[in-house]
């Protein structure tokens, strides 16, 4: 554009090596002319290098939104020969740690929302679409330093999921999209440790729910009984212990025991016995 512009002082001069002094004032009337030419062309030749470079920047978007489609929407998990190549097309390190974020209906027009009102927040991104889950990746290292990234990293908005390696995103891409489908409990963010609930709602509607189904014997407890059994085996499971799951509901450890012991006699099962413990864990989530 400067060259272009620089036409005026070229044209300029040429005529006035051409013109005579009788020209003077008809050069004079006709400056503006001469500059507005130059500035049309100029003007012409500006808006046809953004049309090039949108269409370039278009047809960039087009190609990474397809190998990240490929990278977390194939039917099969694509080869590790295969996910260096998109790796190196996409730019991006292929043996980072990653951190895939997903979500679903509300949560992801929420998203979306934030990701609209920072372009910065787009750049470090990568985003593609599993059926109606939104997926977001961004390598483990951007996550936690970004500035851009921070009300991301604050919010509490669908599933997050981090794998080591490009070649795993695939499989974080789909653990993540069954966690986003998940209900938010207390408008907590899903992950790993929402295992016992993602474990639960797949095996609703297989025979494998007898082995979960114990709350008719319990039947037989007054609420308030019931109640604080219930609260005693779970501090149990959370802890692992009978004295810091006494010291968690404020108890002697005999109570807790005797609870202990009180469950078993309802249900048969004896939460000291991890593979036992593991239904309860499985029935409660």
């Amino acid at each position: 554009m400067t060259a272009i512009r620089l036409d005026y002082v070229v044209l300029w001069n040429a005529l006035v090596a051409v013109a005579s002094e009788d020209d003077a004032q008809l050069l004079l009337r006709h400056a503006d002319y001469v500059w507005q030419v130059v500035d049309e062309y100029a003007g012409h030749a500006q808006d046809g290098y953004l049309a090039e470079r949108e269409l370039q920047t278009d047809e960039r978007q087009l190609l990474e939104r397809a190998l990240v489609s490929e990278l977390v929407d194939t039917e099969e998990r694509p080869p590790s020969e295969r996910t260096a190549e998109i790796a190196a097309a996409l730019g991006v390190p292929a043996r980072a740690h990653w951190v895939v974020l997903a979500a679903e209906g509300t949560e992801a027009v929420a998203l979306r929302q934030t990701l609209a009102g920072d372009p910065r927040m787009r750049e470090s991104l990568l985003s593609s679409y599993r059926g109606a889950t939104l997926l977001l990746l961004v390598t483990a290292t951007a996550w936690h330093t970004r500035p851009a990234l921070q009300s991301l990293r604050g919010s509490d908005l669908g599933a997050i999921v981090t794998v080591e390696g490009i070649e795993e995103v695939w499989a974080g891409a789909r653990l993540a999209s069954e966690l986003a489908a998940l209900p938010a409990r207390n408008g907590g963010r899903r992950g790993f440790t929402d295992w016992p609930r993602l474990v639960r709602s797949q095996l609703t509607g297989t025979h494998f729910e007898l082995v979960l189904d114990f709350e008719a014997k319990l039947a037989e407890c007054s609420p308030a009984e019931r109640e604080a059994i219930e609260e005693s085996i779970r501090a149990y499971l959370e802890t692992g212990s009978v004295q810091a799951a006494a010291s968690q509901m404020f108890c002697h450890r005999n109570t807790i025991t005797n609870r202990l012991r009180r469950f078993t006699e309802l249900t048969g099962i004896d939460v000291t016995v991890p593979t036992e413990a593991a239904s309860v864990v499985l029935a409660w989530a």
